[in-house]
Parts: structure tokens; sequence; C-alpha cells
């Protein structure tokens, strides 16, 4: 409208108009000093109107800076502590693990965060593998794990998307993979808070890490397809912080499917092109196992991440997964993506 007013009003003030052609009205505006401030108003309007739809320029979230400008830190905090010692078979570790219960993936509750001691079961070229001592598997079934980690994780997602960022905050070479109970609404996730000190985020574990659920089997299929997408999570940090959550979530989708997942996503989105990919609500984000909705989930338009990898045989009876969709509630300052304190996870 302010540009349509533009055009008429400086046409009226010194305009040339040529000849209309075939019921085509065509106008040419030539500045004049009268007509300069509705030039003006013009350009602004066509400025506003190229930015129709495009997201404005937000300040990047740099968790080492935020901590310094909260005076969290004295100045920048260190972006790594010197590397101590490899761990060995057997050791003891306390990790702080997120629990995401079907009230917290609704946004009706935060999420806790429970210290638990976990023990070190296998350990590979590039990975630790951690388990709940409450877990209790055959280490044999970890070792497994491990291996199927080296020989198609590790080279698959790496040889795609690149490398993680190793040695990371804590020095050390190696990733860690840690199995325990995530509160039944995930099969994994991915908590970039971990690659930071705790001087800039109290809850870190301070290592380049993903998160498995204790219902996936270790060594087994599922196993290996839910960590390819967690470990793309971990990669994709390193090679490009600021991305769309929905693009990082779509690889991670695709990283499952190279390493022999089924990746129903495509399919569902192929037979609902209607979806919004960019954004969700809280309620209708939620899958089963094998990737179809569930119940609270429309079947078109829900927008949800279906995570593939579970077994059929547990289909009807395991929980629905935790995709990234979720956000916890702005009020929640821990996590609001603005705060020193944390960063929501993405699984």
């Amino acid at each position: 409208m302010l540009l349509a007013c533009a055009i008429i009003a400086a046409a009226c003030s010194g305009s040339k108009k040529q000849p209309a052609s075939a019921g085509m009205a065509t106008v040419e505006v030539t500045a004049t000093a009268a007509s300069a401030p509705t030039a003006t108003v013009a350009a602004q309007a066509g400025s506003l109107a190229a930015q129709i739809g495009v997201r404005g320029a937000l300040p990047p979230n740099r968790p080492i800076d935020l901590a310094a400008r909260y005076r969290r830190t004295d100045g920048a905090a260190p972006a790594a502590k010197p590397f101590v010692a490899e761990a060995n078979i057997g050791d003891h570790r306390t990790f702080q693990v997120l629990k995401l219960t079907s009230g917290a993936l609704e946004g009706k509750i935060p999420p806790d965060f429970v210290a638990t001691d976990t023990v070190l079961l296998a350990k590979s070229a590039h990975a630790y593998f951690y388990e709940d001592v409450a877990i209790s598997p055959d280490p044999a079934d970890v070792q497994a794990a491990a291996d199927m980690f080296e020989t198609s994780v590790w080279p698959t997602v790496t040889g795609v998307f690149g490398e993680p960022a190793i040695p990371g905050v804590d020095g050390d070479p190696r990733i860690v993979v840690l199995q325990a109970g995530l509160g039944g609404a995930a099969g994994g996730y991915y908590s970039g808070d971990d690659e930071y000190l705790r001087a800039v985020r109290p809850l870190s574990n301070e290592a380049e890490m993903v998160y498995m659920d204790r219902t996936l089997k270790a060594g087994g299929a599922s196993f290996n397809v839910v960590l390819a997408h967690e470990f793309q999570h971990l990669v994709h940090a390193k090679n490009d912080q600021d991305e769309e959550s929905w693009v990082n979530e779509g690889l991670s989708e695709t990283a499952s499917g190279l390493v022999g997942g089924a990746v129903s996503s495509v399919n569902s989105f192929e037979a609902h092109p209607q979806t919004q990919l960019n954004g969700w609500r809280a309620a209708a984000s939620r899958t089963t196992a094998r990737g179809r909705p569930s119940s609270a989930t429309s079947p078109a338009g829900s927008g949800a991440t279906p995570r593939s990898g579970r077994s059929p045989a547990r289909a009807a009876t395991a929980p629905p997964v935790w995709t990234s969709s979720w956000r916890p509630p702005a009020r929640r300052g821990a996590f609001a993506t603005s705060s020193p304190t944390g960063s929501p996870p993405t699984c």
C-alpha cells in the first residue's frame, strides 16, 4: 500500500507517463525535489517488502560469551581443559543425566537432571561406552556395540558429515556414549552444553558425548541406528553450530538410514507434503517406536520427526520417542537459549 501510494504521489508531482501499450499501464517515476520524501517512503516500503518471510537477524548463541556477560566467569572461560588420562575398563564416573518424562515432553514440567553412577564397559578407537550401573548389561553386548560403532557408525557418519570436535572440551580424543534410563520419552539425545566447562554450563558433563536409552539393547541393530542419529548431532555441532533444527534433524534421519535404519520420516513427509518442517506443537511431536504417529499426533501436519530403529516386536509397548521438536517453555530460564546456564538438548 505504501509503495502504491508512493508511486501515485510521485506520478502526480512531476513524473512522466509512457503511453499505455496493449492494455498494460506503465508508470515511470522521475524523482524531483517535491517527490524526494515520497521516494524515500517507497524505498523503505520496498526494503520491508524484501524482508517478508525472512527471520530477523538474531545474535548467535555463544555460551562462553554469555557466561562472561552475565559475570558467571571472570572474562572469557577457556574452551577446554587439559587432558588428564585415558579411562580404563571398570572405571566409574558420575554423569548428569536428563530425565525426559512425558510431562517434560509436553512442556508441562521441566525435565530433571539426575546424578547417575556409571561404569566403563567398553572402549574403542574413538569412543568410551559407559553404562548406568542400574542396567547391568552383558559386557559382551556393550563390546559388540563398540565394534559396530567403529565399523559402521563412525566411518559412515564422519565420511558424509565430517568429524566431531576431538579432542574436545576434556582434551580426550574419544567421545562418550552413555546408556542410561532417560525418563521413558526419549530414545536418545545429544546436549551441546556438555561441550563447555561447568563454569559456563553448570550441568555440563564436560565431554563430547551422546546419550542412549536403556530400552535399546547394546550391540543390536536398533542401538546402532539410534546411535548414528545422535552422533550426527554431535558432528553437526562442530561443523554447523547455527543450523536450523529441522535441517539438523533431517540429516540425523539420513545418518540413521545410511547405517541401515528405515527413514520413515521421508515416507511420512511424501504422504503429507503440507506438513510444516520448521515449527511443531509439543503434543503433536510424539511418535511410536516404528515411526508411526501416536494417538496424540495428527497424521497430517504434526511435523514430527519419527525415530526408526526400535525392535518391531516391542513397537506396541515401547514409549513414544522424543524428538527435538520439543522445547522447554520460555519461562524455564535454565534452558532458555539466552540464558548462561543451559540450552535444550537435541534428540
